[in-house]
This record gives C-alpha cells, structure tokens and sequence, in this order.
C-alpha cells in the first residue's frame, strides 16, 4: 500500500510540475536547431537540437536552393528521444534549403503548435548568375555635393565585389508628391529596361516616398490608412492604382479617421489603393534617408538640419566602408532585446530562429539593446515593445539612439507606429544614424522576415525581396503554427504578409559577413580571349587564364532556348583552360566561360562568380562518313598518342592539323594501321596545348576525329 500511495503522490508530483509550466515564450516556440557542415569524403549535414518535453515529432524537410518554389520534400521524421539528424544524401555542386519542423503539445493549456526553422546550405554552390549583377543608385540632388568623396568610395568596394553601379542625381523630395513619386518610378523602370542587370535599386537622401494601402498592421485603428510603401518602386510589372480607397469613409465602416496627413488616403491623391503587392517585387530596395530627424540636430555643430542630415549620411558611409574593408569585423554573436513576450504573435520567434541558425544556438543571447550595443559588437539584433514612432518601449527612444552607440550591424525593431518610418524622429530610419556599427534595419514581426539565406552569400536586399514576396503558404516560410481553443485547426501565427509597409532601410547591397577574418573575398577577374572550335564529335572552348581565379565554370546555350537562358555544363569547377563539349549537332551554340573564387560561410562553401566572357560555337557542314573505327588513344593526350587505323585497308595517309587549318605533321600507311604521334612536329618540337585535328584519306574515303593536346 505504502508502494502505491508513493507512486501516486510521484505522478501527481509530476503532474502539478507540468500544470505549474508558464505559457510558451518566442523561444520556446520555435525550433533552435544547430546545423553543422560535415565536408568529408562522404559530406553530409548534421543536424542538432535540445530535446523539448513538449516535443512529440521532429521533421526534417529539403528542396533545391535553386528551385525556392518548388514543394518541400519530407527527409525524415524523429521521435521525442532523438536530438540528432544527418542528412547524407547531398551533392556537392548544389544549395539545399531545409525546412525543420517541432510539432509540440501543451495539454496544460490545451494547445498544439508545430515550431518552424530554416536553413540553406551546400558544398561547393555554383554562382548565382553568369553576369555582373547592377545596382541603381538614386542619389538626392541636394546632398549629392556634400558626400562625393563618400559615394565614390563606396562605388569602388563594392565595384570590387562585382557591382556594376549605375548612379543618377534626381530632385529632393522633402514632403509628399504624386508627381515626384512617379518621375522616381519612371526613372527606375527606364534604368532596369536600359540595363538588365540591375536587381538592386539603392536610395540615398530624401527621396520622394511612396504611400499605399488603407491598412493597420500595428492594430491600432487611428493608423489606419496609407503607410509609406517602397515596395511601389520593387514592382516593376504590378498594378497599382489610385482610385478607390477613401479613407475619410473609414468611421462609417467602424474605422477611425488617421490621426496623420501622411496616412490619409483619397482618389486620385497619389496615393494608392493596394494594401498588398499586387504582384511580386523585382527589385531589392533600400535606402538611408536622415531627413526630419530633429533630435539628431546640435546647435552646437550644425547650421542648420540640412547640414545634419548630411553629417549623419557621412558617419552612414564611413560605417559601411568600414565594414565592407574589414576596418571592424563584429563578433558572429546575437542579442534579443523581447519586451513583448508571448503577447501578440511571438513577435521575436523569427530572430530566436534565423540567428540561431546562421550563428549557432550559444551565440544568441537575451540582452538588453543598451547599454550592451553600447560597448559590445555584435553581428545581429532584435529588439521589440510597445511603440510609438519615437521609441520602442523597453529598447530605446529616438534620444538614446542619438547619444549611443548601436555596435550591430544588422537590426530589426518592432513596435506599434514606429513601422510608418516617414515621421519625424522615427526610430527604425534614426537607428541607423547612431554612431557604432548599425547599417540596416527593417521592422519585423508583422510579418516576420526570414534571415537563413545570408548564409550563402545573399545580400540583405534579396533577403527582403524573399520576406516581402512570402505568403506564408505551404511551400514557403511559415514562423509557426497554433493550435488552441481559438484555432482548433490551426493557424499560421502572424499577420502582414505581402503588406505594402514592408522595406528595408539601410544599403541593399550588403551581406551578412563581407570580410571573413578580416579579409575581403571579393570575386575574381573574368578570364579573356575566349575560343570555340568545332570537332566533329565535341566543341572544343579554350580562355586564357583569370589573374586570381581558382577554378572555371562553363555555360551554354542555344538558338531554340530564350535570349540568355544559359545553362551550366560543368557540374565541378574545372582547372584547365579549355573545356571539351561533347555536342554534334548544327545548333547554333554559345558558351559563357566564369572564373570562381569560394568563399566559405559557417553552413556552406560557396563560390563567388567573374564577370563572363562568350562567345558563340562556328557550325561546321562536314560531308565525311561517320567516324566508326577510327580511334585515338588517349585522348586527351600529354605526352604522345595511339591512333589506330584499322578499318584501312588500302594506302592512306593521316593528316594532322591544329585548330587553325595548319599542318602539322603527316604519316602513311604502309603496311601497319597503328601509328604513335609523340605530340610534335615535323622539327620534333613538341606541340602546345590545344586542339589538333586528325584526318585519314584512304581512296575516297576520309575519316575525321579531334584530340586535345595538354602540357
């Protein structure tokens, strides 16, 4: 009796401990998994998390980084006891994005909820695109002047890191303008139809703002109405339009009249009526813009606010060329500043999540934003709370981001107004103008923003073109999803995806990391002087080296594909300078030949892509018969070859020529049908690398095949 009366006072025990356990937090609501690299003989990737007494199943999903809209794939599923996966079925040459699931249960407070994490990784991920890539820069005319040194600086690094920089002066644009909005509009899509390679599109001074929408995201309903919308300018293909939306209506139908001029919204105003993209965005924007800060103002210094303003665009310049050179490299670690908790939607999951992901789980930390940032550096942060335009509750106001020191690089607030950033003293723009190392900033939480492909060389404008196109729909970035009394079958826990209020202050150019250790790995220079031959059995592709390239990638493409629709061909990079393609037909082909650089992140090996060179295939009408019994061996070849004639029977004679038409040495048959070419000439001297062709004449019957000479 004593026995069963202990082991019911140990169950209840137990029973009251899990019943005592608080509500789910940010962190404890999402899955903190670690990812480790394994680059062995056999690669593989090792997954690793803390076991969670809630957990009930762990699922690991994948896909293609290059193939972003495609279906999840379900890997593999664990059970409660497990703490580890490995992923062993990987392919060097290819990005995976992992897709990790935590499906908990709380019967304590009658709730269910599935944790959501994300990844990208791969060994050896080919560059992204065969082309310089090009960033529009829309340059305040009034500021321009005062920060020439400045802007040509930045132009050089990051020309260095394979920009092509496309820079024009356009009027300043200090309070609201439908026409000025549409000349920046205009100017932005004569500029990406000029010039194709521009994906980026930077901002730089006060630029005129667009504003869309009759929306809320903040939930309070004096900020309904439009809010300031660059997503306008990403769009280069969505319709917007400005003829419906009234905001004056909004008290008959339980609204409230905007308490802003900014945020009303009425036909034909100029501003728009979408409150969410009507389409994806294009165009990764950002732009720095100090203008109506008046906190940054110190009679003592400054003239007057303009010549604030631009003190505040010079300290943003230095910033990053120091960043961008390695003058600072901040330490790999994180701080979350979470002031909201539970409340609302988990608001600070997404940055428990994605830091730890991309920095490791013991490198992310809760921490107050000052005075930590104020004498430590960090990589990333987060901080959230009640809001108002001026201040994030708990974090800082717009005076403590003037007389401190923000020492993280890449930041995100939340809080209620302060999302609105073209209001006075706003405190997301203002962040950046604090002394430290603050170089970008968005506001996440409404929706949430999902950081994981930094870890493959994106910059933190592709990163805000991914969050900002995200629906949260199954096969894209989900922050979590709830189960309780509420959502008996579950909900996607957050609002704003696809709002029109979202955008990224700060460079978009910017990665996560620019300098490993210090240094700077910047892409090589393109090699030169690219040649295609035709053989009868291959395309042969000679360059001429890249000064600092280690390795080549090749791309082709043909007259039956789309204009520029290349394709690479070469599943590892390659050492050689010449490439052998092994294609016989008359199709019109051209080849693009990239020198590649890796670079190396915690999670990948990636490699860092030249300029191309191109250069188009000659199509060559042969009326010789097939090559049949003919043989070469080997092939290529670097010190001699065998090439066996037997199908010949009567005199022949076997002609060799370089790719040039010229002869080289000539052979006949007498009696054998195998001859050895010691890779010379007629003098003996031995012959450079390249492709040589081989021709046997017997009668009327000539034979044909290419071999590749390498020294």
């Amino acid at each position: 009796m004593k026995k069963t009366v202990t082991l019911l006072a140990l169950v209840f025990t137990a029973y009251l401990q899990v019943m005592a356990q608080p509500a789910p937090g940010p962190r404890d609501i999402v899955f903190i998994c670690d990812v480790t690299v394994k680059d062995t003989t056999e690669p593989y990737f090792e997954f690793t998390w803390v076991k969670d007494r809630f957990a009930v199943q762990y699922e690991f999903y994948r896909r293609r980084l290059d193939q972003s809209s495609s279906a999840w794939e379900l890997l593999s599923t664990a059970d409660t006891n497990e703490t580890i996966y490995r992923d062993k079925a990987i392919e060097r040459g290819i990005g995976y994005e992992y897709q990790m699931l935590k499906k908990c249960e709380r019967p304590d407070l009658s709730m269910k909820y599935v944790a959501t994490n994300y990844c990208a990784t791969g060994l050896g991920i080919p560059p992204t695109s065969i082309r310089q890539k090009a960033v529009l820069v829309l340059i305040d005319e009034t500021v321009n002047p005062h920060i020439t040194n400045e802007l040509t600086e930045w132009q050089q690094n990051v020309q260095k890191e394979g920009w092509q920089v496309v820079k024009q002066l356009v009027p300043r644009t200090e309070e609201f303008s439908k026409q000025g909005v549409q000349n920046i509009k205009n100017i932005i899509q004569n500029s990406v139809m000029a010039n194709r390679k521009i994906t980026t599109v930077f901002l730089v001074g006060r630029i005129a703002v667009p504003y869309s929408g009759n929306i809320r995201p903040d939930g309070h309903p004096d900020h309904q109405g439009a809010w300031s919308a660059d997503v306008y300018y990403a769009d280069t293909n969505g319709k917007w339009t400005d003829a419906t939306i009234n905001t004056d209506n909004n008290p008959n139908i339980g609204g409230q009249a905007p308490s802003r001029e900014q945020n009303k919204n009425v036909p034909d105003d100029g501003k728009f009526d979408q409150s969410s993209l009507p389409s994806d965005i294009d165009l990764a924007v950002g732009r720095i813009d100090f203008y109506n800060l008046p906190a940054f103002f110190d009679k003592d210094k400054h003239k007057s606010m303009l010549e604030s303003e631009i003190a505040l665009l010079k300290r943003y310049f230095e910033k990053n060329k120091n960043f961008r050179t390695g003058a600072f490299t901040p330490s790999r670690r994180a701080l979350i500043d979470d002031n909201f908790g539970a409340y609302g939607e988990y608001f600070a999951a997404t940055a428990w999540n994605g830091f730890s992901t991309l920095l490791g789980a013991k490198n992310v930390s809760a921490q107050k934003w000052f005075p930590t940032l104020n004498t430590e550096d960090y990589l990333f942060a987060y901080g959230c709370g009640a809001g108002w335009y001026t201040s994030v509750g708990g974090v800082s106001n717009i005076e403590g981001f003037v007389s401190n020191k923000t020492n993280a690089v890449h930041t995100m607030l939340f809080g209620s107004y302060l999302g609105d950033w073209d209001s006075e003293n706003n405190v997301v723009r203002g962040s950046l103008g604090s002394e430290g190392k603050n170089l970008t900033c968005n506001w996440s939480g409404r929706p949430h923003w999902f950081y994981h492909q930094l870890s493959v060389g994106k910059t933190i404008g592709e990163i805000a073109l991914l969050s900002i196109n995200n629906l949260g729909a199954e096969n894209e970035y989900i922050p979590s999803i709830i189960y309780n009394t509420s959502y008996p079958n579950g909900v996607v826990y957050a609002i704003g995806f696809r709002g029109v209020h979202n955008g990224l202050q700060g460079d978009p150019t910017l990665q996560m990391e620019q300098n490993i250790g210090g240094t700077a790995l910047l892409p090589p220079q393109p090699p030169t002087n690219p040649i295609v031959t035709t053989a009868l059995t291959h395309k042969h592709i000679t360059w001429d080296k890249s000064p600092d390239g280690e390795g080549y990638m090749i791309y082709r493409t043909s007259s039956t594909l789309p204009k520029a629709s290349y394709s690479l061909i070469t599943t590892e990079p390659i050492t050689e300078l010449f490439y052998n393609d092994s294609v016989t037909d008359n199709k019109t082909y051209k080849y693009a030949i990239q020198a590649i650089k890796l670079r190396k992140s915690n999670l990948a090996t990636y490699y860092l892509g030249s300029d191309t060179v191109m250069r188009r295939a000659p199509v060559t009408s042969v009326n010789e018969e097939s090559i049949t019994e003919f043989s070469v061996s080997p092939n290529p070849a670097q010190t001699y070859t065998e090439i066996d004639c037997g199908f010949i029977s009567a005199m022949a004679t076997v002609t060799i020529t370089n790719s040039n038409g010229e002869t080289v040495r000539e052979f006949a048959l007498n009696g054998s049908n195998t001859i050895r070419w010691n890779l010379d000439d007629v003098a003996n001297n031995p012959m450079p690398s390249g492709l040589y062709f081989i021709r046997i004449k017997s009668d009327d019957v000539t034979k044909t095949m290419g071999i590749t000479v390498i020294r």
